[in-house]
């Protein structure tokens, strides 16, 4: 019902997409209860999400990553006490949020959704990849690069199974798992998923 509020919600991924509008269209029958709500996200899916509801998206840059949005929204020169409301999970890292503060945004953040992690201990895939390992393993996000370390023991190869290659989408994913000791072999010239397998076809051979 504050939505009216804010000159611009961000989004950061497709699913906080979903999550949005689902609970938005709870509550409200008529789309124009947005108001004059500017949309900005990361990257060509979110968008697609977005544009299924018939709605604009205003601002998107061409690096898909949040500190490459937050940039964008600066350079609009609408963010000087202007409200923002980034929609995030619980695993976002606060980079976005604190740029567009940065450039004078007022800034409030609503978890939608939340990442948790899955008991790999019975399952099959985990078991086949603990016994055999993989030519590669890839990762698309800061959050599943943390993910993959802390479930480290759960995923701890076995003798003689063969270690995979690591490829990154991109930079925050770079540095996630540089953090986490599994510094990539291969990082996606873009980041997008499909540049991402045109880098691993590449390094594979």
């Amino acid at each position: 019902s504050e939505l009216g509020g804010y000159d611009w919600i961000v989004f950061t991924s497709a699913n906080g997409v979903r999550y949005f509008f689902e609970d938005f269209l709870k509550g409200f029958n008529d789309i124009r209860s947005l108001g004059l709500l500017r949309f900005a996200c990361v990257g060509k899916a979110t968008a697609r999400e977005i544009e299924r509801h018939h709605i604009r998206v205003e601002c998107m840059p061409d690096t898909a990553t949040g500190e490459s949005l937050a940039d964008a929204l600066i350079a609009t020169g609408s963010l000087d006490s202007a409200k923002v409301i980034v929609v995030t999970g619980n695993l976002n890292r606060d980079k976005l949020v604190k740029k567009l503060e940065a450039g004078r945004a007022i800034v409030d953040r609503m978890q939608l959704y939340k990442t948790e992690k899955a008991d790999l201990s019975a399952d099959p895939v985990a078991d086949d990849f603990r016994q055999h390992g993989a030519d590669a393993i890839l990762f698309a996000s800061s959050s599943a690069a943390d993910s993959y370390h802390a479930q480290g023991e759960a995923l701890a190869l076995a003798d003689g199974a063969k270690k995979p290659l690591v490829g990154s989408i991109g930079e925050q994913t770079t540095d996630s798992l540089t953090e986490n000791g599994m510094p990539p072999d291969f990082v996606a010239p873009k980041p997008s998923l499909d540049a991402l397998i045109e880098a691993m076809i590449a390094r594979l051979g």
